[in-house]
């Protein structure tokens, strides 16, 4: 089953970045969970990550929301990123016990060092990238 944590951060902080360049920077969850196409206790729940990452703030009472913590253009994706999976890793194995067999032990060691050569292999890639740049790619965007 794919995650779907980092794709639906990104469209929550594609949201908050596209309302602040409108002027409206604060948005409640009930309207991101209107746009995103779940409910509120989800979407606070899928921004808690994020708050505690410093990547957004929230104000509250009966005209509060959420906003962006900072410029747009200096928040990288990798920051996104690394906040929505929760310090998980890209991929994980199974949970096998796998004993005292060295193959086992060896596989799971390859394994290991797969996922962290691909993880930081991810997080360059993402970390050229600002959630400003994001934005205007896909306000650049024409529907086909």
């Amino acid at each position: 089953m794919a995650d779907l944590r980092f794709s639906t951060a990104m469209r929550a902080m594609l949201l908050l970045a596209d309302a602040a360049r409108k002027g409206t920077p604060l948005v409640s969850s009930a309207q991101l969970g209107d746009c995103l196409g779940t409910n509120p206790s989800f979407v606070r729940s899928l921004l808690a990550p994020l708050f505690q990452a410093g990547l957004i703030e929230t104000v509250r009472g009966r005209n509060g929301g959420v906003k962006l913590a900072g410029d747009p253009g200096r928040i990288t994706l990798s920051q996104v990123h690394r906040a929505s999976l929760c310090g998980k890793p890209l991929w994980d194995s199974r949970p096998d016990e796998i004993g005292d067999n060295p193959a086992a032990i060896r596989v799971q060691q390859y394994f290991d060092r797969l996922n962290d050569e691909a993880a930081a292999a991810v997080a360059g890639v993402l970390s050229r990238q600002t959630l400003a740049d994001a934005l205007s790619a896909c306000l650049d965007q024409t529907p086909d």
